[in-house]
């Protein structure tokens, strides 16, 4: 209108010569469908109804002040609670993005200021409807799994918009699931719960539990929004940014299922749902006369998870690891568990894994997450029946055995290599002073050496004789530990600090021998603050006879003889009883002398059992010996001085059977070491030399090598004092020579 306020011209792109308006009128803004172009001040001849052209006309309307054809009074208009269109001048609410055709819910829209007061015109720079809309989006996340018996699926509700100006009022979402999983109405059986979250946890909003309900046996109908009756309202602003807005627990009836959960906007019989979503533009409008519904809905994703999947190793480290040394090994993967609750590792007993141990002592485990384990390996396990609670852990498959029954499946990483096993016994059993305390080797007391008494059933046989010797010397030769034979006796197994290596009577064969410790173990902390148990008396049986007559012993020192059908090797037993003695447990591995069986006939010469086919039993006697040096300040007890002979040559330097001869010297080293051999057929030939650390310091690759006598010269005169291995590959099988440097 050309006689509105100079401001207002001042801005108009428009106006109009014929159109009046004062308070009364009511107004609405119409878009025209047809493709035509009106100009009003053009229409002429209408009489007094200018809107006879436009009931011709296909129109829309877009934004109205008023109800036409209707007289509000003298008062005009209502305008929010307070205003009216008569004598004001109107400006819309910041924020409102498109107009109204209900004058019921326009009204709203509208503030109203004095009579042409214009101060603030243009204060809007809103984008036009078509350009700007709110939009809504729902969303599923952070899926997990709770509990044991009974397990729950849970998952979040998430809720975002396009933009930031609307405050959430009201929804209704339709969820589809998996009844072969969950169940079949799961409202009614009580197998789901809702709760807030955390931003719309307020009296603002019902409490879902309240109205949700089976809308069929797989569809869960989810009403969610403001309080109605309330009397006061105090809404969450929606924004770009993701938040809760729901939390769903539903029990888990099977586990072999998918989640297979869904928005859903049909239901079974294909009727269309009321999926809705209703928002206000202020935080506390009245939810009974204010609300919008968003312009767009979108539901963004689907949980098709699969429920209760097993644990999955893929990785052990380190691997291979040994036990009683309070080692840690760590399993990482997947689904463990987010604690260990009464899950379990399972792992093989070392007696080849006869049986597997599938509950360990709760002081073995150091941690337990979803997706790692940290576990130390024991040698004893207190959780087996007396027969069995001195068993510890071999070489094997480990399992993770989840609370709910669920375990692990083996594949290529979850196989565990035991090298060698630390003896180790409880003290304090399930008191808060519960531990594994390592055994260590000891003198006699006063003395620097470990004396045994050999018996009367042992010396009276110059074959057993020898073979014990010769067993006990190795064991020294190898891992420097002080042994040596104090005198004969008729003595066995008594608790009375005198150990003794006897026949027994009563084994009959089984066992073909055995170690026996006292009742008492001493204690006492080493030079590292460490607790450590020792023995002072170790008892060492061998049987005398067997069962079956047909079996015997075969007590060749040279492993030049092979064991014939029944025979047993005296020999490796005698060396494997000394291993206990030494500290050791059994190992599963079958090439080892601490392996739990001893082999019987018929075997051949090369693959009896023997220290020097047994570099992981060395080297677990070697740190035995080594930590048993550090004792310095236990009552009454000297420290072991390590068995240093001159040349052991003719124990770990020369290795022999009908292949090959092999001599190695000096040892002690001096800048140069020979190493002389006779092959009696061709063979590869391979050398390397370890530090006492493991690492490589030489090698030698000869390859295949023929018949006759050789030498060959490895300089050491660059390596310093210390302990050091020859490993000698002579075609598959690997012989290991102890060295010393001074």
């Amino acid at each position: 209108m050309n006689n509105a306020n100079a401001a207002i011209l001042a801005v108009a792109n428009q106006t109009s010569n014929k159109i009046n308006f004062n308070g009364d009128d009511a107004i609405q803004l119409v878009k025209v469908l047809d493709n035509i172009y009106i100009n009003i001040d053009s229409i002429e001849g209408l009489g007094q109804n200018p809107h006879a052209i436009f009931d011709t006309l296909h129109l829309d309307t877009l934004d109205q002040i008023g109800i036409p054809n209707v007289t509000p009074g003298n008062g005009g208009w209502t305008v929010d609670n307070n205003g009216s269109t008569k004598n004001s001048t109107l400006i819309r609410n910041y924020g409102v993005s498109s107009g109204q055709s209900d004058w019921d819910c326009g009204k709203y829209q509208w503030q109203t200021l004095a009579q042409d007061n214009v101060t603030d015109l243009g204060q809007h720079q809103n984008v036009c409807e078509q350009l700007l809309t709110n939009d809504i989006s729902f969303s599923f996340s952070n899926p997990t799994e709770t509990g044991t018996n009974p397990k729950y699926f849970e998952f979040d509700v998430i809720v975002q918009a396009n933009n930031s100006s609307t405050y959430f009022d009201n929804c209704v979402l339709y969820l589809l699931y998996n009844t072969n999983a969950f169940g079949e109405s799961i409202v009614f059986n009580n197998t789901v719960t809702i709760t807030r979250g955390a931003n719309f946890n307020s009296a603002t909003y019902i409490d879902p539990n309240l109205y949700i309900a089976d809308d069929s046996t797989s569809v869960m109908r989810l009403p969610f929004g403001t309080d109605i009756y309330g009397t006061s309202w105090n809404r969450t602003l929606v924004t770009t940014t993701p938040n809760t807005l729901l939390h769903v627990k539903i029990e888990i009836q099977n586990c072999n299922e998918y989640s297979l959960i869904s928005f859903i906007d049909t239901n079974a019989s294909g009727l269309p749902l009321s999926m809705f979503s209703l928002y206000s533009l202020n935080a506390s409008d009245d939810p009974n006369t204010i609300w919008n519904v968003y312009d767009n809905t979108f539901y963004l994703n689907d949980l098709n998870q699969e429920l209760c999947p097993p644990p999955i190793i893929t990785n052990m480290l380190p691997n291979s690891i040994t036990s009683g040394t309070n080692s840690v090994l760590t399993i990482q993967g997947s689904n463990f568990g987010n604690t260990r609750g009464t899950s379990q590792l399972w792992l093989c007993v070392d007696e080849n894994c006869s049986f597997t141990i599938t509950y360990f002592d709760y002081i073995d485990y150091l941690s337990w997450s979803n997706t790692e384990i940290k576990f130390i390996v024991p040698s004893t396990v207190d959780t087996l029946d007396i027969l069995y609670h001195y068993k510890g852990v071999g070489s094997g498959n480990v399992f993770v055995w989840r609370s709910d029954g669920v375990t692990t499946v083996p594949n290529s990483v979850s196989h565990l290599e035991v090298s060698y096993a630390n003896k180790n016994r409880s003290i304090r059993n399930y008191t808060t002073a519960y531990k594994k305390v390592p055994m260590r080797v000891i003198p006699d007391y006063g003395d620097t050496t470990k004396y045994f008494y050999l018996d009367t059933s042992i010396t009276n046989s110059p074959m057993r004789d020898i073979a014990v010797r010769t067993a006990l010397r190795r064991w020294s030769c190898n891992t420097f530990i002080n042994w040596a034979i104090k005198d004969t006796i008729i003595a066995q197994n008594f608790e009375d600090n005198i150990s003794v290596l006897y026949m027994d009577d009563s084994f009959h064969g089984n066992p073909l021998g055995r170690t026996y410790f006292p009742s008492i173990v001493y204690l006492c902390a080493d030079d590292n603050g460490d607790t450590i148990g020792y023995f002072k008396d170790i008892d060492i049986g061998y049987s005398r006879d067997f069962n079956n007559v047909g079996e015997t012993w075969l007590y060749d020192t040279s492993y030049t003889q092979n064991l014939l059908t029944k025979q047993h090797d005296f020999f490796a037993v005698a060396q494997h009883e000394l291993g206990h003695a030494h500290g050791l447990d059994h190992v599963n591995d079958t090439t080892d002398i601490m392996n739990y069986v001893s082999k019987m006939g018929p075997v051949n010469y090369y693959n009896r059992l023997d220290i020097y086919s047994s570099p992981d039993a060395v080297n677990g006697g070697n740190y035995i010996f080594q930590k048993s040096q550090q004792i310095h300040s236990c009552s009454g007890i000297t420290q072991m001085i390590p068995f240093l002979p001159s040349n052991c040559s003719s124990y770990i330097s020369e290795l022999f059977n009908n292949d090959v001869h092999l001599f190695a010297y000096p040892n002690p080293l001096n800048d140069v070491l020979y190493v002389t051999y006779n092959l009696n057929r061709s063979a590869i030939l391979n050398f390397t030399m370890y530090d006492y650390t493991g690492n490589k310091i030489k090698q030698i690759n000869l390859g295949k090598q023929n018949i006759g006598s050789h030498n060959i010269k490895i300089n050491v005169s660059n390596i310093s004092s210390g302990l050091y291995f020859l490993s000698v590959k002579i075609n598959n099988r690997v012989e290991t020579i102890k060295l010393i440097k001074m």
